[in-house]
């Protein structure tokens, strides 16, 4: 199988080792889990996996990020247990691709995504857990029958502070989701841990090892290959973390600046690969980032930066393409540099 990582992005390509196992070649879903420092989550979620119903055979790929904590040696332990089902990855921090300075999971997915014998992959996260025994079955069941669907993703519960909350979605229905809703609201549109696709992206373009959201990227490279289906049935535990990177970066604009230029990169990168129906959604959405880049600037109160933040604007999108925009937004660049501006 072709190797999908680009060693020139990572800083010291070390040898991934694969633990033993027996499991067979001949399964029809792979389950792609990343972990990283879960030694508290780690049990749950993997018992949740194993106890699922399924008429087929599956593979758990299980890449664990040398951890700092307990999560090597317990997933070493389940290793053990089920040879039949886990095939273990120990990866080395040497491996870890750096996006803006920061360690990521990428080539630990990547790597599992290379690995994969499933004719679909469904994904889990090392603190999240399934709580429905036929949830892959379901899901399977479903992409057999529908040729036209890349792709099905299920609600999920919300753990916050260890307490059960809220849907992960609003949504009461079970519904098509379109490529406008996919690209404009990107990969938060689905729990990582409801989502099941086909295994039919067969190389990972270099932008998708820079892109700050993964998961975003992987529902933009999809949408390629066909169509999402939503399943408003809650079949897993999705924890959130409010002190996360993403949490805190939401309080600063400056970061936010940074964070809406990265989404921007990555439905530019895309829109060259992109078929020709997704290209007028994806103008769309990047004339909304453009937007949104200036209203943040205005919550500064720096007038370099929001000045910057409206040239950016022109540049890409100019005044006469969204003319009634661009109007819009000059007014309120000129009243805040006047003094004038009232908080956003």
């Amino acid at each position: 199988m072709r190797d999908l990582t680009n060693k020139t992005d990572l800083r010291n390509d070390m040898e991934v080792e694969e633990f033993e196992n027996q499991v067979s070649e001949n399964v029809l879903v792979s389950i792609s889990l990343v972990t990283y420092n879960h030694e508290s989550f780690i049990r749950k979620c993997l018992h949740s996996i194993i106890m699922q119903k399924t008429n087929f055979k599956y593979e758990i790929l299980l890449g664990e990020d040398c951890s700092s904590d307990e999560t090597r040696k317990i997933c070493i332990e389940f290793a053990q247990k089920h040879p039949d089902k886990i095939r273990l990855f120990l990866h080395s921090r040497n491996n870890v691709i750096y996006i803006n300075g920061s360690p990521t999971g990428r080539f630990n997915f990547l790597h599992n995504m290379k690995k994969a014998n499933g004719k679909y992959i469904a994904l889990c996260e090392g603190d999240d857990y399934w709580t429905d025994p036929n949830k892959l079955q379901r899901q399977v069941d479903f992409l057999e029958k529908n040729k036209n669907y890349v792709a099905c993703f299920h609600n999920a519960v919300q753990i916050e502070k260890g307490e059960l909350d809220k849907p992960y979605l609003p949504w009461k229905e079970n519904s098509d989701v379109s490529a406008e809703q996919i690209i404009k609201i990107g990969g938060g549109i689905f729990p990582t841990a409801g989502l099941m696709f086909r295994n039919v992206i067969k190389e990972f373009p270099p932008f998708f090892k820079k892109a700050k959201a993964g998961d975003r990227a992987l529902s933009l490279l999809l949408l390629n290959h066909g169509r999402f289906y939503f399943h408003n049935d809650l079949m897993a535990c999705y924890r959130i973390h409010r002190q996360g990177v993403y949490s805190r970066m939401l309080n600063k604009p400056e970061k936010l600046h940074y964070n809406i230029k990265s989404n921007i990169y990555l439905l530019k990168s895309f829109k060259k690969i992109a078929n020709i129906e997704l290209r007028k959604h994806i103008d769309e959405a990047l004339a909304n980032l453009y937007n949104e880049i200036v209203i943040n600037a205005l919550r500064s109160n720096s007038r370099l930066f929001v000045l910057k933040a409206y040239f950016l604007y022109l540049i890409n999108f100019g005044f006469f393409r969204t003319p009634s925009l661009a109007k819009h937004l000059l007014k309120q660049v000129l009243l805040f540099l006047m003094g004038r501006h009232k908080s956003i």
